[in-house]
């Protein structure tokens, strides 16, 4: 029913399912290897202090979840699986022979640095703790669904994720959220992201009307479709400076500005009523599309093609619409513009 522990290495295996407590005036556990396996549920009303632990157990369910758990490395190969580990950094590796951190069910807390050497395979991932530093970044990490509420976020996976609710968390919050994919990204439930980085070849469709980001990057992506309505700048996160994408499709109803360049093939400018005022000289846009409020462009001295992009033709906007710095122009499609005055200005590079 309880166990109890404090020694070098322990390996135990009660499938009943057990409480880590007090027993005999040993709280808890204290060991080096720490090797747990039940196909019951395991609970705690003490902490677990351990530099190697393993959790393996089919259809197992771990709920660990005192704050004084001081654990160094982690692998798992179960169902569920609930750790908060305080303040201490831990990792995922190699413990017992079970390499990386298997299950149905991971929900991760950490207010320190959790940091990958081996991969992750869940159904479900939430990471949680304030002011956490999470770097999963193994090229091998296989997750259907992220959730997040932590300081810095830094995530790889390759073959399509959604953001969505896992274990009570809604969405990814985090000071600073860098994802990598080679597959396709989803949501289902709001980001909320000072800094927000979209790195590598995948398809970023992160179209939810409750996003909140500060500033945006994207390295190399195929496509970014983006909905953000309070208004956020094209800026430099985590070292990458700008918008780089073949595809890059923006709405909002608030204000787009930039501080760096964007390198697209193709650039659509949506929502209703929304403000972009895109003048970075370094810019290098091929085929343009708007339906929004008003447009302000410099296109860096390159063509400039105003044509159909994601099914919206041309450029239509409530307001001015402006574009600057133009090498050559085509108009594949047309342009109209309200506002009183010079409501459509289109300038050479020359």
């Amino acid at each position: 029913t309880t166990l109890a522990a404090n020694t070098g290495t322990l390996s135990f295996l009660e499938n009943s399912g057990f409480a880590i407590g007090s027993v005999n005036s040993v709280n808890g556990i204290t060991s080096t290897n720490l090797y747990l396996s039940s196909t019951g549920t395991v609970t705690q009303s003490q902490a677990i202090t351990a530099t190697n632990m393993s959790l393996a157990g089919a259809g197992g369910t771990y709920t660990l979840t005192n704050s004084s758990n001081a654990i160094g490395a982690l692998s798992a190969n179960t169902d569920t699986i609930n750790l908060d580990n305080g303040s201490t950094a831990l990792s995922i590796g190699s413990v017992n022979s079970i390499t990386g951190a298997t299950a149905t069910n991971l929900y991760l807390s950490s207010t320190g640095t959790v940091t990958q050497s081996q991969a992750i395979t869940a159904t479900n991932l939430s990471l949680a703790g304030s002011g956490g530093t999470y770097t999963l970044t193994n090229s091998s990490n296989a997750i259907t669904t992220l959730s997040a509420d932590t300081g810095t976020l830094s995530f790889l996976e390759n073959s399509g994720f959604a953001i969505g609710s896992v274990n009570s968390v809604n969405g990814a919050t985090a000071t600073n959220l860098y994802l990598s994919s080679t597959g396709t990204v989803t949501q289902s439930q709001a980001i909320a992201a000072t800094n927000l980085l979209l790195q590598s070849s995948g398809t970023y469709t992160l179209t939810n009307s409750s996003n909140a980001i500060t500033t945006l990057a994207a390295s190399g992506t195929s496509t970014v479709n983006f909905l953000e309505n309070s208004g956020f700048d094209i800026g430099t996160v985590n070292s990458v400076s700008g918008l780089t994408a073949t595809n890059a499709y923006l709405s909002s109803t608030g204000s787009v500005t930039q501080s760096d360049a964007i390198t697209a093939t193709s650039l659509l400018l949506a929502g209703a009523g929304g403000a972009y005022t895109l003048t970075n000289t370094s810019n290098n846009i091929g085929t343009v599309a708007a339906n929004t409020g008003s447009v302000s462009r410099n296109h860096g001295g390159n063509n400039m093609t105003v044509g159909t992009v994601n099914a919206v033709q041309g450029i239509t906007t409530t307001g001015a619409t402006s574009a600057v710095n133009i090498n050559g122009l085509t108009l594949s499609k047309g342009i109209t513009a309200g506002g009183a005055g010079n409501s459509i200005v289109l300038s050479s590079s020359t």
